[in-house]
């Protein structure tokens, strides 16, 4: 026994001196490799007391392990990572094995202290473009490609979809993270499921017949009550049995089996859930034993999270491709909000779900599905929210990675006198995106140099004679209005409802005499081209009393040109000049182009400046107004009373507080990082900017990136390069079918197998 203890004691401490040796850290290397390559390539601008950005690399310490500079060394990986240093104008740049070493030992010494980048902070979604974007297209990297085998958390939507409940996935959405939603390495932490228990408790009592009070964004951006009632339920016949027998109770947990996992409990599933079931029926009576025992089912692992093990056939090289159902789950979770239907259930059961030509017919099924003609026409009727496009999944991929849909969440002071109806826009936005899906040519494109819109309506102009016929017997007391209406339809003016078309004013239609074009879409009254110069995006890319040229352009950068812009330094004072006589661009001018912010912010402003054509509602504009007393005149609206006020006699027109003067706005911008020298340089403005990216390879293979972080839920890795360049290929081959791209991508390595 003695000679065992001693062993033991003798086998912890060499485990304990081991595990000390690995938190150190390696001062060796340091000395002989790492400051070295700071010395030749940092050096000489960080040193002393003058250094730039008061940063110094000359006095830093290398022993991280013991806390030695690790903030220092957190901001040099930061930048080494980004290649953001030494900048372009430096005299000598590192090789990319020079830069690698610099990046890995950093990288390594501050993981032993857990430290800087940290590997789960890197899966999320807005680090995807950390990873190379010219080794990812170089064709040097050959896979085999894979995913990690996970348990992926549903989507809100396909949670709503899969109780057949109008609403959860508006309470859900707080479990979105930042840019795309339906992300593996979104988890569910506490906050999240406190949230989940919140909804399940509207599910449950949804489900056993009771009524729920929901509320919803009405479409100017406030908020009304909806109360949705549910249909007879099998559950709602037991709750409402006095005293349902044996068989009752089982049914009872069969059918919730069937209504949360489309299965049969299994006999240890039903035993423990009836259980439950009949305590709580016992202790509080039916209804809340029902709903209890639902929250309890909704709350488990199954029904929360996908499940993507890698359950096939195990390959040579240790990857294994899913098993058929695990295929037809993650098949119709990519396409479908409501997971597998029938025929690839019945697929996967029959043996027909295996291959990869299997996969690739049932992919291109579910993409044939057509939307119902009925449709086309909008979709913007008084029940917008009720639109359910089949291809709702392809609608979100666009409205996630333009982001247009945010703009009912940017707050709009009243008091500035526009006629704003966000949400209205962001339908207009989505009608255009399913245009191009239904077209499926040259998809991205189109979408990027477009100045043709849907504009929102009551449908077809029939309708408003209809809606006219009716107001004639009305005894409102709108008859004014009413009359006015009448007779502009005898002129064949066919405009809808005053209080549904306040938003086209956005678009530089005349709101008092727009002729409803019933072709659509149709061409702008004012230069535009595309999604980021729909009134939609440009306000969801503003702020709350001004454009936003920083935001813009950091879009820009990180969503088109696969660049990665660094997170605002800490301590550093980012408020700009309140003066309400100064545009933006002189704002920012007075801040930031004479000191070290520059260098991040040249990454954005160029870019962002060329945007300044509209302002922060999506107005077009070619001059800045000001009243009497310098400020800004931002509202059409305004501007126009302030016109009409000065021209109505002599005494207004010597008044001063009517007086406006105005001067030329500045559009012009600058682009760079296109891969193509002829694209990159001075652009006049947002329109030549846009058809300039939408000629990029670069541009087009981000895009292809961004496609593939939505349908896999991960960031791409370089194994995943072979799987990269042949959606990119499909895109180009195809004339810009999203389609073709999608059938690539859902039947390659990187989607069907785990390792």
């Amino acid at each position: 026994m003695r000679k065992i203890a001693l062993a033991m004691s003798i086998a912890l401490a060499v485990t304990a001196s081991v595990r000390a040796a690995e938190k150190q850290t390696d001062l060796r290397l340091f000395k002989a490799e790492v400051r070295p390559l700071l010395d030749r390539y940092c050096a000489s601008c960080h040193n002393g007391e003058k250094a730039k950005a008061k940063y110094r690399v000359d006095n830093i310490g290398g022993n991280i392990a013991a806390g030695d500079d690790t903030i220092r060394w957190e901001k040099a990986l930061e930048m080494i990572s980004i290649g953001d240093m030494p900048p372009e104008e430096a005299d000598r740049h590192p090789t990319k094995a020079e830069r690698q070493k610099l990046k890995t030992w950093i990288a390594t010494e501050l993981k032993k202290i857990g430290r800087g980048k940290l590997d789960d902070t890197l899966k999320h979604p807005e680090q995807g473009n950390r990873v190379n974007h010219d080794d990812l297209f170089s064709g040097k990297h050959k896979g085999p490609a894979f995913s990690p085998p996970r348990l992926w958390r549903l989507s809100p939507q396909a949670y709503s979809e899969l109780l057949s409940f109008d609403g959860s996935d508006a309470t859900l959405e707080v479990l979105a993270g930042h840019g795309f939603k339906n992300y593996a390495s979104l988890t569910a932490d506490e906050a999240a499921v406190n949230v989940m228990l919140q909804t399940t408790d509207i599910v449950a009592a949804f489900m056993v017949g009771e009524s729920v009070t929901m509320k919803r964004k009405s479409v100017h951006g406030g908020h009304r009550s909806r109360i949705e009632r549910r249909p007879n339920h099998k559950l709602k016949a037991f709750v409402e049995n006095e005293s349902p027998s044996d068989e009752q109770f089982n049914q009872a947990i069969r059918d919730g089996f069937e209504a949360m996992y489309d299965r049969e409990p299994s006999s240890s599933e039903h035993a423990r859930y009836l259980k439950l079931l009949r305590e709580t029926s016992d202790a509080v009576g039916h209804r809340i034993g029902m709903k209890t025992t639902l929250r309890a089912m909704m709350m488990s692992s199954e029904f929360m999270y996908r499940m993507e093990l890698g359950l096939g056939e195990k390959q040579p090289d240790g990857r294994r491709m899913l098993s058929p159902m695990e295929l037809a789950y993650a098949i119709g979770f990519a396409i479908l909000d409501s997971g597998p239907d029938k025929t690839l259930l019945e697929a996967a059961k029959e043996g027909r779900l295996k291959t990869r030509a299997d996969v690739e017919r049932e992919v291109r099924r579910l993409l044939a599905v057509e939307e119902d003609p009925s449709n086309r026409l909008y979709q913007m009727s008084h029940r917008w929210w009720e639109f359910k496009p089949k291809k709702g999944r392809l609608l979100r991929f666009f409205r996630e990675y333009f982001g247009y849909h945010r703009a009912a969440d940017v707050f709009k002071d009243e008091t500035r006198k526009h006629e704003h109806w966000p949400r209205f826009l962001v339908r207009d936005a989505d009608q255009l995106v399913l245009y191009a899906i239904e077209q499926d040519k040259n998809v991205l494109e189109f979408l990027l140099t477009t100045d043709r819109y849907f504009v929102a309506s009551y449908g077809e102009p029939e309708r408003y004679f209809s809606w006219l016929e009716k107001t004639k017997a009305s005894n409102n007391k709108n008859d004014r209005y009413r009359k006015q209406i009448e007779e502009e339809a005898k002129k064949g003016i066919t405009r809808p409802p005053r209080a549904s078309t306040k938003h086209i004013g956005a678009y530089g239609l005349p709101f008092r005499a727009w002729n409803y074009e019933p072709e659509q879409p149709f061409k702008q009254p004012v230069p535009r081209a595309g999604i980021l110069t729909h009134p939609a995006w440009l306000v969801a890319h503003s702020g709350n009393f001004d454009n936003d040229i920083v935001r813009r352009g950091k879009w820009i950068r990180e969503h088109l040109l696969a660049d990665v812009v660094p997170e605002l330094p800490i301590g550093v004072d980012a408020q700009l000049s309140t003066d309400p006589t100064k545009t933006l661009r002189e704002k920012f001018a007075m801040k930031v182009y004479n000191d070290e912010c520059w260098r991040c912010h040249k990454k954005m402003n160029p870019l962002g400046n060329a945007f300044e054509m509209y302002n922060d509602f999506g107005h077009y504009r070619t001059e800045l107004h000001y009243d009497y007393q310098g400020n800004i005149v931002g509202s059409p609206r305004e501007l126009n009373r302030l016109h009409d006020m000065a021209s109505r006699n002599e005494h207004n027109r010597k008044d001063p507080r009517y007086k406006t003067t105005s001067k030329p706005i500045a559009t012009d911008g600058k682009l760079d990082g296109t891969g193509n020298p002829k694209l990159d340089g001075d652009v006049e403005n947002a329109i030549d900017m846009m058809h300039r990216l939408a000629k990029s390879d670069r541009v087009r293979q981000s895009f292809i990136r961004h496609m593939f972080r939505y349908w896999m839920g991960r960031n791409e890795t370089l194994n995943d390069s072979p799987t990269l360049m042949a959606a990119d290929k499909a895109y180009v081959d195809s004339s810009g079918s999203l389609t073709e791209t999608l059938v690539i991508l859902l039947t390659s390595d990187s989607f069907l197998y785990r390792k």
